[in-house]
């Protein structure tokens, strides 16, 4: 059986060439292969101990078990380097999205700021929905878009990411995923003028 099957899919395999490349620059061809092995077996691990978070039904799938092949990969690591390290890898690996949509967004424009407030809020009942059916997912909170300061915010009161880790002993890993928010938000800024 092929390792994506036996995690129904959920396994994140857009993700895997980027990561095989990385090993083999950092330890080489025949290391690489062998911590991502296990890092494949670490995901299996952690994957059948996981709740029902809906699957590819949760609108936030890619960052659960995005967040899983992280940890699944850091615990692979033979040097276990500090996170800082590999927090620029793995931005990369996941907040593409955000830097092509900083390409055409501007969070400092009235207009894009409202856009984004309406697309919180609509994540943020879809969210609502799914809660109802899997407890153990993301559970977020928006607050009504500020007019006078132009400011919409859209916060999570529960993290599965963060309740994984905090299960396995993987806190110190957490920041990897976390800072990729501050990341992606930053990609549709324009910087130079906050």
């Amino acid at each position: 059986m092929v390792f994506e099957e036996i995690t129904n899919g959920l396994y994140p395999q857009k993700y895997n060439n980027k990561i095989i490349d990385w090993l083999k620059k950092r330890y080489g061809n025949q290391e690489g292969e062998k911590v991502w092995e296990q890092t494949k077996q670490n995901y299996l691990s952690y994957y059948e101990d996981l709740p029902d978070y809906g699957g590819k039904k949760n609108g936030h799938a890619a960052a659960i078990y995005g967040g899983i092949l992280v940890f699944a990969l850091y615990r692979s690591l033979p040097d276990h380097p500090p996170i800082e390290e590999l927090q620029e890898f793995i931005q990369d690996l996941f907040m593409e999205p955000f830097m092509k949509l900083g390409k055409i967004f501007d969070l400092n424009k009235k207009s894009h700021m409202r856009l984004i407030d309406l697309v919180f809020h609509r994540v943020g009942k879809r969210d609502r929905k799914d809660i109802l059916k899997y407890p153990e997912g993301f559970v977020n909170v928006n607050e009504p878009y500020d007019s006078e300061r132009k400011i919409s915010r859209y916060m999570f009161i529960q993290c599965p990411n963060a309740e994984f880790a905090k299960k396995h002993d993987l806190l110190d890993v957490l920041p990897l995923l976390c800072n990729c928010d501050y990341f992606g938000i930053e990609q549709i800024q324009d910087m130079g003028r906050l």
